[in-house]
């Protein structure tokens, strides 16, 4: 049944108007807000907001390292050997850490550590084996710890 929008005067047929896509005012206001990652608007002084702050003063020092794959100095970043969502409690932990570019981060079909190409991704842990030998046993050890981190108290101690 055809119904006129008393707001627009658009037509809708298929669904009652507040559902259809036909008023522009009506789908600004039903848009879901997408909500990923850290939110960059956190509200100070909450726990995001904490986390968020932590996080980004841990990560700072590995911005401009030299990669430890191919030694480039430009647009590197540090890596989470063990990802962030696999365990968070080594989030912040330095040992769970390898200075990447971009390349090998993400781009490259060779040997990156995050790539739609899966034997690139061995190609990696192998590198991370012989290379850091140390350090990926350490990680190997560790990355089942669960442990409750308490971002305000580890950003005050980074005050």
């Amino acid at each position: 049944m055809r119904e006129q929008c008393p707001d627009c005067g658009k037509w809708s047929n298929d669904l009652p108007h507040h559902l259809a896509s036909t008023c522009k005012e009506r789908v600004k206001v039903r848009t879901p807000i997408k909500r990923t990652g850290i939110s960059k608007t956190a509200k100070p002084h909450t726990n995001s907001w904490y986390r968020k702050q932590v996080i980004e003063h841990f990560m700072k020092p590995w911005r401009g390292q030299p990669c430890a794959i191919c030694g480039i100095s430009s647009r590197t970043a540090g890596h989470h050997i063990v990802g962030r969502r696999r365990c968070p409690s080594l989030i912040i932990e330095p040992r769970n850490i390898v200075v990447l570019c971009v390349q090998c981060h993400m781009f490259s079909n060779e040997m990156a550590a995050h790539s739609k190409n899966s034997f690139a991704v061995v190609r990696f842990v192998q590198w991370l084996m012989e290379n850091r030998k140390k350090q990926y046993d350490w990680v190997k050890a560790n990355e089942n710890i669960e442990r409750k981190i308490r971002w305000k108290q580890e950003w005050e101690e980074l005050q």
